[in-house]
């Protein structure tokens, strides 16, 4: 008995064969598709978790988590409404895996590591660095938030001292670890926020004229200034640094309780939770605020890196208003979906700026 086949469709089985012949013929049907299938599944994911252990030089960055920082000041706000967010960004080694998905999310990006951690640091000696400019700009921030609620606050600081170079800076020949910027150009370094924010007066590829304490003297150096690697236009000297000898006095006593959080650009939004609980006013009106930067003892806000993923953690947090350096601007706004972006130069700025919002 013949039959006919259709093209395109499995072959009729031939009537009278019995059930056993008709299983082999479907396990014959289906044999060939489903091993090759199971088959290139299989080396699909051997060669995707194979990916996971080839190492790159980059590091990823992607949105971090959000802190309310009414909740990690005290004294605390009266009225704890809304939230005062401090962003953050996660850095994490990438493989050659999340090298391959970054190209396909937006909310993360590929960084060379050479240019976040200095050469000569291993990463704890990396950590316990990023951990003192942490402390350092909650001093900072204590210190702008008291002056702004009306009291004395006496401080000094001795410079802006270099720990190491990063890989590739145009520095490396004009600065050396252990040199204590004290000016730049004519106005005087006594921490290195102070430094960050005199560096954003000039860009890329400018001559900073520096003067600097090395050894018993002091000489004044031109150091060319490179870029950031998530903001070309945003120039940078690619150092570490910390302030030397840095000093403090406050009349009223204020801790500030963080854990796993490192770096400098959380001083602004500590600045305004301080300066909340310290007065008793709710500077929120109940609406989620969040922001970045850095702060001087002066108050000015300072430029800092990962705006673009900070602005992601802040709207996935609820955030309706981000506060972003002037120099981050088009970066935040450019990374904004829903969240309005405000710039601010100075403490007086944010308070401002908040306050209008909360008012409607």
């Amino acid at each position: 008995m013949t039959y006919e086949e259709v093209p395109g469709a499995a072959p009729s089985v031939p009537p009278g064969t019995g059930p056993w012949a008709r299983v082999r013929h479907w396990l014959q049907v289906i044999e060939a598709p489903v091993v090759w299938s199971a088959l290139a599944i299989g080396v699909s994911t051997l060669g995707w978790a194979g990916l996971n252990m080839i190492e790159t030089p980059y590091a990823l960055e992607r949105p971090g988590p959000v802190v309310d920082v009414q909740a990690v000041i005290e004294p605390a706000p009266r009225l704890r409404h809304g939230a005062l967010y401090l962003t953050t960004v996660m850095l994490t080694p990438a493989h050659a895996r999340e090298w391959v998905i970054s190209y396909f999310d937006p909310r993360s990006l590929m960084v060379p590591r050479d240019e976040l951690q200095p050469r000569t640091l291993t990463p704890s000696q990396y950590a316990r660095m990023t951990t003192q400019m942490m402390d350092e700009s909650k001093t900072v921030a204590k210190v702008v938030a008291l002056r702004a609620a009306g009291y004395t606050v006496a401080i000094s600081g001795q410079g802006a001292q270099v720990q190491d170079l990063l890989q590739g800076s145009l520095a490396s020949g004009h600065l050396m670890a252990g040199d204590i910027v004290v000016k730049v150009g004519d106005t005087p370094i006594q921490t290195a926020t102070d430094l960050v924010a005199a560096t954003a007066a000039y860009q890329p590829g400018d001559s900073m004229p520096v003067t600097v304490r090395r050894g018993a003297g002091t000489q004044e150096v031109k150091v060319p200034l490179g870029a950031y690697p998530d903001n070309p236009k945003r120039a940078r000297i690619g150092i570490a640094v910390l302030t030397h000898v840095f000093a403090f006095e406050t009349p009223v006593a204020v801790t500030i309780k963080t854990d796993d959080i490192g770096g400098s650009s959380a001083g602004l939004m500590f600045s305004l939770g301080i300066y909340q609980g310290i007065t008793g006013t709710d500077l929120t009106g109940g609406h989620r605020v969040a922001g970045t930067g850095t702060l001087t003892i002066e108050g000015k806000v300072g430029g800092v890196s990962g705006v673009r993923m900070k602005v992601f953690g802040a709207e996935a947090a609820g955030a309706e208003l981000f506060l972003v350096p002037t120099e981050n601007l088009a970066e935040a706004q450019a990374a904004s979906t829903k969240v309005r972006v405000e710039a601010v130069a100075a403490f007086d700025d944010a308070l401002r700026v908040v306050r209008a919002f909360a008012a409607g």
